[in-house]
């Protein structure tokens, strides 16, 4: 029973589709345990990447503590947007599919962000290696991603691509909105279209 409930990184690197097949029995406990992980390695990653230019300062610590919440609440977020979109579209899936569907998807770009911010402090080779890391890592994590849609929400791979799209741009479109909100204020948003009288 308690190696049911082990976070194994490699497992879900090595072996994607066995991984995912194990979560369609709800596990919740699993999922945040990997989603917690994904968010701090993200988070140290940031970190390694930004030190050199900010230190030890205090704002260097409270973006990261604010990088590390937001990521996990916009996480938590999307995964809904996810299960509306998917469902809508014809998927038969729960708040539990979506949250699982993008936190898989995340454990292997984490990986190979946390490696890529630390191959890019050597000279030179860093860099190619770093790149060839995180787009290797990427891959994975979106296609990872695509299959646990899939499988947790019983959809073909086109349905699947087009609901993480809708997801997405919902949050970019939501996003949009409330920056310029801020930039312009509520008047100024209200009066950028052409007039009628």
């Amino acid at each position: 029973m308690y190696q049911e409930e082990v976070v194994n990184v490699f497992e879900i690197i090595n072996n994607p589709v066995k991984e995912i097949t194990s979560f369609k029995k709800a596990n919740p406990g699993r999922v945040f345990s990997y989603l917690i992980l994904a968010v701090v390695l993200n988070t140290l990653s940031i970190g390694i990447l930004t030190w050199s230019s900010f230190g030890s300062s205090a704002a260097y610590w409270v973006g990261l503590f604010g990088y590390l919440v937001v990521g996990y609440v916009l996480v938590l977020f999307v995964a809904y947007l996810l299960k509306l979109a998917v469902n809508v579209l014809g998927g038969n899936g729960k708040y539990y599919s979506g949250l699982t569907s993008l936190t898989l998807g995340m454990v292997a770009p984490a990986v190979g962000f946390l490696l890529f911010s630390l191959l890019i402090l050597i000279p030179t080779v860093g860099m190619v290696l770093g790149f060839l890391v995180a787009a290797t890592a990427i891959a994975l994590g979106l296609s990872t991603t695509l299959r646990t849609i899939k499988e947790m929400f019983k959809v073909d791979t086109l349905t699947a691509i087009v609901g993480l799209l809708i997801a997405y741009f919902a949050l970019v479109a939501a996003s949009y909105l409330l920056a310029s909100q801020f930039f312009f204020g509520a008047s100024n948003l209200l009066n950028m279209g052409p007039t009628l009288y």
